[in-house]
Order: structure tokens, then sequence, then C-alpha cells
């Protein structure tokens, strides 16, 4: 019986992906901090609620960090203007371009190619 989750590597890594194991009993961790209801009952509208721990979560998730660095990769490699970065991220992520303000932002934050640190 499979009680624990081991990822593939190389050409593999991403074929399982999607997969979580589930108990019987009780949801998987991730789920529980995200609230998903219980299955022995079916809820027609689940809670809503945003906790320091959901971020933490996201945060340290694998499949969050390893799609953190591809979205960091293609956008250098398929932008090759790096002053467009920042635009590029967000018509990739919230299909909009960012306001004058949030590209100032994310520029001051974003270590560019052009600046020494």
């Amino acid at each position: 019986m499979l009680t624990t989750y081991v990822a593939d590597e190389g050409d593999k890594l991403y074929r399982r992906s999607l997969y979580t194991l589930w108990k019987r009993t009780l949801p998987p961790p991730s789920m529980s901090i995200f609230d998903a209801p219980n299955r022995d009952i079916c809820e027609v509208r689940r809670q809503k609620t945003n906790t320091p721990l959901q971020a933490l979560a996201l945060q340290n998730d694998v499949q969050m960090l390893e799609a953190a660095r591809v979205l960091a990769e293609n956008t250098i490699t398929d932008t090759k203007d790096a002053e467009q970065w920042v635009t590029t991220v967000f018509q990739r992520i919230l299909v909009r371009n960012p306001k004058e303000e949030e590209k100032r932002f994310w520029r001051n934050i974003i270590p560019m190619p052009w600046t020494s640190s």
C-alpha cells in the first residue's frame, strides 16, 4: 500500500503532480488548511477564509515553488527585454497589463541585470 509520495526526477518530474494521497477519514493536511469539507457530507457552499497559515502553505509548497521557478525561467527566456518582465508576468498570471505604480513597485523589488546589487 502506498503511504508516502515519492517524486520522480528528470523528464518524469511533472508526470504525477496532480495526484494526492487520500485517506478515508481525513483530507490531506494541505487541503485542511484551505478548509476542505469533510467527505462524509455534501456542502453546498464552502466557507471563505484567509489566514497566514494558508499563505505560508503556498509559499512552502513544492508544486507552487516549482511553478514559480518555471514561470520565471519562461519569462526570462521568452522576453528578451528585461524591462518587459513585469508586464509579461502580469499578463501570464493576472491576464492584464500592470498599472504604472505596480510597474514601479515591482521594478524596485526584482533584481534587474543592469543594476548592481
